[in-house]
């Protein structure tokens, strides 16, 4: 157990950030807080975390948050420091790949980039800077793995394999992705003296709503096929990476983009 502080994570009502959240519950976290834009996915997600926390002291809170909203943001770090006293470690999971009605082929529409980029971007930029504002006021935790590398916390961002190379179509979505892993590094290199570590997770394609749709789950699974693995990603992978890299067992890890993505981009 190397992730014994308390978390929080945005998109927890669903896929990656429901997995992120998870992970981080049966690690033997001591609390996460879940933040979402749907009250109803948050019902059901701090059910599903809590039935899996293997910390006997495990508290879970829930906070409806608009990450395009910075009012909205730094209520959520305040809640979540609230019902803490602190703040280890963040994942931050919102996301979208294009504005409902538009599809992949509204990739160059203004509409479509105006929604994609407010939440894929902007949204991880107003909670990256909410939660490094938080962590800096705080003492440096011990680090269970190695006693003398103390940090103060750890943020994960979710990119995507799209912000590494391009994917046709999505062009709105993969420029999004590509500035959260260059928002990761700056993070990284401007906060390291702080002992506050940021590095990004680029997941390939998994199975989460968003490949739910079957033509893009059909192109999805096609496209991964003739890649090293031959198949999608579970949600849970991609927990059990950022909560790698939110421990002790990551101390030396910082502005890093990491790749969970069955190795297509290798190819």
């Amino acid at each position: 157990m190397d992730v014994p502080g308390f978390a929080l994570v945005t998109g927890a009502g669903s896929g990656i950030g429901l997995a992120c959240a998870m992970v981080y519950a049966r690690e033997g976290s001591a609390g996460v807080c879940l933040a979402d834009i749907s009250p109803e996915a948050l019902q059901k997600a701090s059910e599903q975390v809590q039935s899996v926390a293997t910390n006997p002291e495990f508290k879970a809170i829930s906070v409806v948050v608009d990450v395009r909203s910075e009012e909205s943001v730094n209520k959520m770090v305040s809640e979540t420091i609230k019902a803490f006293g602190r703040l280890d470690y963040a994942a931050n999971c919102a996301g979208v790949s294009f504005k409902p009605g538009h599809g992949h082929e509204g990739g160059w529409s203004m509409t479509n980039y105006d929604f994609v980029t407010d939440i894929n971007f902007r949204g991880v930029f107003l909670s990256t800077k909410a939660e490094i504002a938080a962590m800096k006021t705080q003492e440096p935790r011990d680090n269970p793995r190695r006693p003398d590398k103390k940090q103060r916390g750890s943020i994960v961002n979710i990119a995507s394999m799209s912000g590494l190379v391009g994917l046709k179509n999505s062009a709105a979505y993969a420029a999004s992705k590509h500035a959260v892993v260059g928002l990761s590094k700056n993070a990284a290199i401007d906060h390291a003296e702080d002992l506050i570590r940021c590095n990004a997770v680029c997941p390939g394609y998994i199975y989460t709503a968003l490949t739910q749709n079957d033509t893009i789950r059909a192109k999805a699974e096609k496209l991964s096929a003739d890649k090293p693995m031959g198949r999608l990603g579970e949600p849970e992978e991609i927990g059990d990476a950022v909560v790698f890299l939110s421990g002790g067992r990551a101390s030396f890890v910082t502005g890093t983009a990491f790749s969970v993505d069955g190795g297509y981009t290798a190819v």
